[in-house]
């Protein structure tokens, strides 16, 4: 925080989420899919990846795992990199167009120690649903899977912003599915790799993003009948 008044915000930005926090109801889903992820990797890291719009209910029901998620080094990422702090993640600050590539060996270092990361694959301004190839470039230098996440909340509010953030509303459930990892050496190994390029890669992400969301759509009928 630059100043102390910025340091109010975040303190008590901090403290209504985390009251918003107590009322939510979480349950995971696919979560055979994450254990499939972590044992790819010979320490267990994984590279989550989801849409911008979901990222809110994401933070809060991974609260207290060890994930570096990347978060942008503007004064909003400010705000959000408090938060994560507060909640025990070690945030890597870091975007497409600032400190891009230091992010990007950062958490590859992270990656190699156990850690897990977290990127919103369109973010963090967009196009929407557009996938970027950063989580690619990270989880191939890391030797981990990519693991799609996706959110889904029984009732929320939609931002008018450019992601249609999604968030949730009091005393809401919140379903959470990973969906089928991508094991990035059965796409770039030397036989395969002119089928699959990068933009084949990001088709792929964001199928099995798609597919994710749809699946967890389900899942959050079913609970909430």
């Amino acid at each position: 925080m630059k100043t102390r008044f910025q340091s109010i915000l975040a303190f008590l930005l901090y403290a209504v989420v985390s009251l918003l926090k107590l009322t939510y109801r979480f349950k995971f889903f696919g979560v055979e899919a994450r254990h499939a992820a972590e044992a790819y990797h010979p320490k267990g890291s994984l590279a989550v990846a989801l849409w911008h719009e979901h990222l809110f209910g994401a933070i809060l029901a991974h609260a207290g795992q060890p994930f570096c998620p990347m978060t942008s080094p503007s004064l909003d990422g400010d705000f959000v990199t408090y938060v994560m702090e507060k909640w025990g993640f070690k945030p890597i600050r870091g975007s497409t167009s600032r400190r891009g590539r230091e992010a990007r060996t950062e958490m590859v270092e992270a990656l190699s120690n156990g850690f897990y990361t977290a990127v919103t694959v369109d973010g963090p301004k967009g196009p929407r649903r557009v996938v970027r190839g950063g989580v690619i470039d990270v989880a191939e230098h890391a030797g981990t899977a990519i693991l799609p996440l996706a959110v889904a909340s029984s009732r929320a509010w939609v931002l008018k912003s450019w992601d249609q953030f999604k968030l949730p509303k009091p005393f809401c459930k919140i379903a959470l599915r990973y969906g089928e990892p991508i094991f990035l050496k059965d796409y770039v190994d030397s036989k395969v790799s002119e089928k699959y390029s990068l933009k084949d890669l990001k088709k792929l992400l964001a199928e099995r993003l798609n597919e994710t969301e749809k699946n967890v759509l389900k899942d959050l009928e079913q609970w909430t009948r």
